[in-house]
């Protein structure tokens, strides 16, 4: 049987108190199940902390305490009922007991996988592979808040293609894909995993670098840029690309703010001629 996990909880002091709780549940449940014999049936919730684990830990955990109430459930049921039903009988019955949990393990890790893909699909987009608008906004303010903590210095850098509306109205939309393409992949290879690339909509992308200085951004985003020349020089002639960077040595108020100061940037480069870098340290345009 094949199981997804959900992305479990990173602390060890976390996990090993999901684990303590998990047991004390259990310990519980099965305390219970002895006190009461067939007087309460209380058995069916062994399938809580199954599932409540699971859900914290991931399906490895679901599946190893599933193998866990299935032997505390059997030893109940062997203390409490030896004299009315055979070990062969009890042990069958734990084989359907333990099968039920490992479907409902099953069922929650799929239900929940499925949940994660819609997120990521809702986010993503699908031209490029990047991120969307919406998925930008929430890794981007996630990140901004980190630096607020550290006091890391950020970069934001905006870039939009120039000459793409007549590339795409003489070539046709399948040529402009294939440049929007090809610059999603260029910021996939030459920026970090860390660095957070979206494409807002039409030719405009943005990428968020943190803990990066503003000469360190700059020789970068200028190789980035030459690297985006040269794949666009390729495949897609007569579309260049202009990028305003815009470096918070101090955590900007907002996300909005970050990025209006890279977009001024980026309408100087647009001005002082287009497919060259801008940034807001008002050193000349470096042109490509």
């Amino acid at each position: 049987m094949h199981f997804v996990s959900p992305a479990p909880a990173r602390s060890p002091r976390t996990a090993l108190l999901d684990h303590g709780l998990t047991a004390v549940a259990v310990a519980a449940i099965a305390w219970v199940e002895d006190a009461t014999r067939d007087e309460l049936e209380v058995s069916g919730f062994f399938l809580l902390p199954v599932l409540w684990v699971t859900r914290r830990r991931g399906a490895g955990a679901g599946v190893a305490w599933s193998l866990v109430v299935a032997g505390t459930w059997f030893t109940v049921d062997r203390w409490s009922r030896q004299d009315v039903v055979s070990p062969l009988v009890l042990a069958a019955n734990q084989v359907v007991r333990l099968v039920v949990n490992l479907a409902a393990v099953r069922l929650l890790t799929w239900v929940d996988q499925a949940r994660r893909d819609a997120e990521r699909a809702s986010e993503t987009d699908a031209l490029t592979g990047l991120l969307n608008r919406r998925g930008f906004w929430s890794a981007a303010a996630r990140e901004l808040e980190r630096q607020r903590r550290t006091g890391e210095t950020v970069t934001v850098a905006c870039l939009d293609l120039d000459g793409f509306k007549a590339h795409n109205d003489a070539r046709g939309h399948a040529a402009g894909d294939r440049a929007l393409q090809e610059v999603a992949r260029i910021l996939r290879l030459e920026l970090r995993a860390t660095d957070v690339t979206a494409r807002l909509g039409g030719d405009e992308f943005v990428a968020l670098l943190p803990a990066t200085s503003p000469q360190v951004a700059e020789r970068v985003l200028g190789r980035l840029h030459q690297a985006l020349g040269a794949a666009l020089a390729s495949c897609s002639p007569g579309v260049g690309v202009s990028i305003g960077i815009a470096s918070c040595p101090r955590a900007p108020a907002s996300l909005d703010a970050a990025l209006r100061l890279a977009d001024a940037a980026l309408y100087r480069a647009k001005r002082s001629g287009k497919n060259r870098l801008v940034s807001t340290a008002d050193e000349p345009a470096i042109a490509s």
